[in-house]
């Protein structure tokens, strides 16, 4: 079996010893105990960051609410400050700031301090409310002008510096994210693609509901050299123009715009950007598309021949076969798998998780399939003798039990369904049970304790015959051994 791992997968891999290497079961256990284990935090950042005193809560109730939404995240004194102010109403926090707070005990301090004052003198809330108003607007005006001086400087600036300002002009991009129409700017000086979590509340309102991963880069460094805290990842489907594809994006709180694509996306979908058409392309030969019409049964999985669109690969070329997102929505998954090109085609594994079958149109968009450069690093891994253990060759092999009559024919089929999933920790009525020699463990007895000695109990003949014959079976499946010592 040939695995291919990159970013968090691939270290986490190499640090691994030998034995979790050499056995599936354990290399498979291993990594969802690790990776499984990882809880996300963009959810986290994303409500520290909208937290807010709303209208009848009390001051007491947000500051302990904020000291422990940053202490989960390990945010330091002054981040803590940077939340708590935020969040506060505009007179008091306008009041907090020109205090200056060194630390979160003076921030604290100050708040409660324009509580008072406000509680005390109603007429400062309305008056301070006008004053930033007032600050608001001037700041803003300030702004507008400044950015107009700066536009008025490059254009008059050398004839390569107002191309590049007419391409960064023209980088902003009509795009569908999944169901959603949206702004995406195509940066050729970024290297990667990022986006604002807040997407995800977007897509969650239309009924898609995005996975986030944690992410492989813990920052990204601006243009204006600042460090920005990465909060996960997700892959969603883009469609720019005539062409959809799988995009991999980076979480970045309090980003403007709210999506961004970089090198990682242009070069990996082999983007062709035309300035003059103001269009971008993408090589088409990475989409996997259905040869005819299929069904897929429910709660299945099927093989299929999936085609890739475009010019033909050469023949045996490796690569990596994914599932498309717009299926995955739907509820038909597919595994990350290895495939060679073989005429033009690729099988490909798909799974419906639903209880209804799941039609796909021929020429539907089934995945993805990227093919594997020589930097790419492949794993040899020898899958474990899968000897006959209990008569069971493979989970459909197994003689199910007499299920009990008593049932409703519905709970029959599902505890059918239950012991065939998991046949491979039962044994068949002909077969003998395994042993694991993987852990040796000692049981230690104190030396006051001393050993229980007494008759057998009674038994009738039928309950004796019945316990002969269960003993007898244990000895001849070596489940137990005769006893050596004395009677």
């Amino acid at each position: 079996m040939q695995l291919k791992l990159e970013g968090n997968a691939l270290s986490w891999f190499q640090a691994l010893p030998n034995m979790t290497k050499q056995s599936t079961s354990a290399l498979f256990k291993g990594f969802s105990d690790h990776f499984l284990s990882l809880h996300p935090t963009w959810m986290l950042e994303q409500q520290l960051y909208e937290r807010s005193l709303s209208s009848g809560e009390g001051l007491e109730e947000y500051i302990t609410d904020i000291q422990r939404r940053c202490k989960r995240l390990l945010k330091t004194d002054r981040e803590t400050v940077t939340a708590f102010i935020r969040g506060l109403p505009a007179s008091v926090r306008l009041f907090v700031i020109q205090k200056n707070p060194k630390d979160f005990k003076e921030a604290i301090q100050s708040a409660r301090l324009a509580q008072e004052s406000l509680a005390a003198f109603p007429s400062f809330d309305t008056g301070s409310n006008n004053i930033i108003q007032q600050t608001l607007k001037e700041q803003q005006e300030a702004i507008q002008l400044l950015t107009k001086s700066i536009q008025e400087m490059k254009a008059a600036d050398d004839g390569a510096r107002i191309n590049s300002a007419r391409e960064r002009t023209n980088s902003n991009n009509k795009c569908q994210l999944c169901s959603l129409s949206m702004h995406a700017m195509i940066d050729t000086g970024a290297d990667i693609s990022v986006a604002n979590p807040s997407i995800l509340s977007k897509l969650d309102s239309v009924g898609i509901n995005v996975v986030v991963k944690p992410s492989d880069k813990k920052v990204i460094i601006t243009a204006n050299d600042e460090h920005v805290e990465i909060v996960g990842t997700i892959n969603v489907d883009l469609k720019v123009g005539d062409e959809s594809s799988d995009v991999k994006f980076y979480l970045v709180p309090c980003l403007t715009p709210q999506l961004i694509l970089g090198l990682d996306f242009l070069n990996h979908q082999g983007a062709v950007i035309d300035f003059n058409a103001q269009k971008i392309s993408f090589d088409p030969r990475r989409v996997l598309i259905a040869k005819s019409d299929i069904t897929v049964p429910p709660k299945s999985e099927v093989v299929i021949a999936a085609k890739i669109k475009g010019a033909q690969l050469p023949e045996n070329v490796l690569g990596l076969a994914s599932e498309s997102l717009s299926l995955a929505s739907r509820g038909l998954l597919a595994a990350n798998s290895i495939a060679h090109v073989s005429n033009g085609t690729v099988m490909h594994g798909l799974c419906n998780i639903f209880d209804k079958p799941i039609k796909i149109k021929k020429n539907s968009n089934v995945g993805k399939f990227v093919c594997i450069s020589r930097d790419d690093k492949l794993y040899d891994i020898k899958l474990e003798n899968t000897q006959q253990v209990g008569g069971v060759n493979n989970k459909r092999d197994i003689d199910l039990p007499d299920v009990s009559r008593d049932l409703k024919v519905e709970e029959r089929g599902q505890l059918n369904d239950l012991l065939r999933k998991y046949s491979d920790v039962f044994v068949n009525k002909e077969g003998k049970l395994g042993q694991c020699d993987v852990i040796e463990h000692e049981i230690h007895i104190p030396d006051t304790c001393k050993p229980i000695r007494q008759r057998p109990y009674k038994l009738g003949a039928n309950k004796k015959e019945v316990l002969e014959n269960v003993v007898s079976d244990m000895l001849k499946d070596g489940i137990i051994e005769p006893s050596q010592g004395r009677n």
